[in-house]
């Protein structure tokens, strides 16, 4: 069996969640693959433990960054101007090519033109989110009147999946909708394995830095290596693996450690406050200590989240670059860890819906 994955190429938190949940299918369905479609790069689904073709597609831009914080409005209207309304010629393309591939079904990390191809193809569709791209444009119309005219052209689309999953945190919750617990990769390798990789003793703290798969600077390793006491940093986004110093390790996008693994085995993770990083630490129980992406509309419900359920607490994002935050590094480490027991990893309830709605459409 063939199922098809649109993905949002805003970051990796999509291609992150689209593929916990490729991986839960996987272990319901025999011998399945996966066409993934997308323009997040090829080499973050080798990790996966998933058979796939991987096929680049330009199709949902999201929001354009400029750094882990900052979005360029003006800058998303003009790639959404290139996009919207979609090719009608781009989507009975593909349709056409899911439909020689035998592809059954059709899921949509908030990327909605998979919606508008699975129409053309008559495949069963599924909308996976937390947030759509209309409820953010409508959100930032204010500072953009455009925006909601694409905002206009998206709508339409969401109603027209036959499964609509929302997974904690929801943005704007739909009674319609099925909502799961947070979706998150699970980790492969066991802590003390992956510490023990990584060159971390038994009585040293791991603290993750970790801003999401946008490209950024690091501006305060100095302070991090002039750092006294039993601490050992790993910095996520280099440009390359990477030590610096006895007590900071740099880590590159593309990595050989997989970053669920590093975040179970983390004492505790500092990061931006994204979807993916978020699911990940929730479910490992660790602490984390965040900083929050300005005028972002997401994430209003993002910490709500954060603050009823994880371990930790919102830093000032003025301290970023020179690590005021350091000081609180004996306090944030004191807080104790979340224990999970029990907590049901979303990809679970979604692979199980997912599956009955192949079941009673083929």
């Amino acid at each position: 069996m063939r199922i098809a994955i649109f993905i949002s190429s805003h970051g990796f938190g999509h291609a992150a969640r689209a593929t916990a949940i490729a991986e839960a299918l996987s272990r319901r369905i025999p011998n399945l693959q996966f066409d993934l479609l997308t323009a997040v790069p090829g080499w973050f689904f080798a990790s996966t433990n998933i058979r796939f073709d991987y096929h680049y597609v330009d199709c949902d831009p999201g929001l354009k960054q400029t750094n882990p914080f900052d979005v360029d409005l003006q800058g998303s209207a003009n790639d959404l101007d290139r996009l919207l309304p979609f090719d009608p010629a781009q989507i009975k393309t593909i349709a056409e090519r899911l439909n020689e591939r035998g592809c059954r079904l059709v899921i949509c990390d908030i990327a909605v033109f998979g919606i508008a191809v699975a129409k053309i193809a008559r495949l069963p569709s599924v909308l996976v989110e937390n947030f759509t791209w209309d409820w953010i444009y409508r959100a930032l119309s204010p500072r953009l009147p455009v925006l909601s005219h694409y905002a206009d052209i998206l709508a339409p689309l969401i109603s027209q999946a036959d499964l609509h999953i929302q997974t904690e945190p929801v943005c704007s919750p739909d009674s319609r909708a099925l909502t799961v617990p947070p979706v998150s990769r699970e980790p492969r390798t066991e802590r003390p394995t992956t510490r023990e990789r990584l060159g971390i003793n038994a009585d040293e703290n791991l603290i993750f830095i970790t801003l999401g798969g946008v490209a950024h600077d690091h501006p305060y390793l100095q302070h991090l290596a002039d750092q006294h006491g039993p601490y050992s940093f790993l910095v996520a986004g280099a440009a390359s693996t990477e030590r610096i110093a006895h007590n900071v390790h740099l880590l590159p996008a593309q990595s050989m450690y997989f970053h669920p693994d590093v975040v179970h085995s983390a004492d505790l993770v500092i990061g931006k406050a994204g979807y993916s990083t978020l699911s990940e630490v929730f479910h490992a129980g660790t602490r984390f200590a965040y900083f929050c992406r300005q005028n972002n509309p997401e994430m209003a419900a993002l910490v709500t989240f954060l603050n009823r359920n994880v371990p930790g607490v919102e830093l000032d994002m003025q301290t970023y670059a020179h690590a005021c935050w350091l000081q609180q590094l004996p306090d944030l480490l004191s807080l104790p860890q979340a224990d999970r027991t029990g907590v049901r990893n979303g990809a679970e309830p979604s692979a199980d819906a997912i599956n009955t709605l192949l079941q009673h459409t083929n």
